[in-house]
């Protein structure tokens, strides 16, 4: 079977804009295409056998969900994020993380959700480690953004998570699984101290790690292209 084939089955499960929201989104995280790059609505239709007004609604979710960027009498490009992108979108985050750690620790509650994510992390392999890790790291942090019960914190954090990723895509400097399980695993024993200022400590240090890492990437990338 072909990769058009495949494509054509899953476009039969689910609505067509969904699927092609899904496939799109996932081709994008996994850098199917350079930072700047212009993506045609008549060459998706043409790829995927759907109409172009299929394509143009699948296009403005990816706008709004920040995977796409939208330009006025242009069309569609893959956004170019650099070191500021990095730096606000890391400190957006850990404001609201840091008030849903706070939460947690105060309750001493870990999420079923939280443990789930650390397990499924045990189960990545080298093959799908490119999108599914970020996937199953984010769905760490994610579930302890839902605890707060806030749909619009929530909603932020996601957009958040989406733009992360498009900076993730093809990165030289993973870090390594059994790493990141244990800097969640980190995380659950602070929550679980009850200890606040532990817990903010813990999680700051986390989104530095993480910060340092997007940075180097992404100053690794600008000096082999120059």
């Amino acid at each position: 079977m072909g990769a058009n084939d495949a494509n054509s089955i899953i476009l039969k499960r689910v609505s067509t804009v969904d699927a092609l929201t899904d496939i799109i989104a996932k081709e994008i995280v996994d850098g199917a295409w350079e930072p700047g790059v212009q993506i045609k609505d008549v060459d998706m239709a043409e790829k995927y056998g759907v109409s172009r007004n299929s394509i143009r609604e699948a296009f403005s979710i990816l706008v709004e969900q920040g995977l796409l960027m939208k330009r006025a009498n242009r069309g569609v490009f893959i956004p170019e994020l650099g070191k500021q992108d990095i730096y606000e979108l890391y400190n957006a985050r850990m404001v609201i993380e840091l008030e849903a750690i706070e939460v947690l620790t105060q309750k001493r509650e870990v999420t079923d959700k939280m443990y789930e994510a650390i397990e499924d992390l045990k189960k990545q392999t080298v093959e799908n480690m490119r999108s599914n890790q970020l996937d199953t790291d984010f769905k760490f942090h994610y579930s302890m953004i839902n605890a707060l019960n806030n749909g619009r914190l929530s909603n932020m954090a996601n957009k958040f998570f989406t733009e992360i990723k498009i900076i993730n895509r093809q990165p030289h400097l993973f870090f390594p699984v059994e790493f990141i399980i244990s800097e969640h695993k980190k995380i659950v024993h602070a929550i679980l101290s009850g200890d606040i200022a532990e817990s903010r400590k813990v999680l700051r240090e986390h989104m530095i790690l993480s910060i340092d890492r997007q940075v180097e990437e992404l100053e690794m990338k600008q000096k082999t292209e120059k």
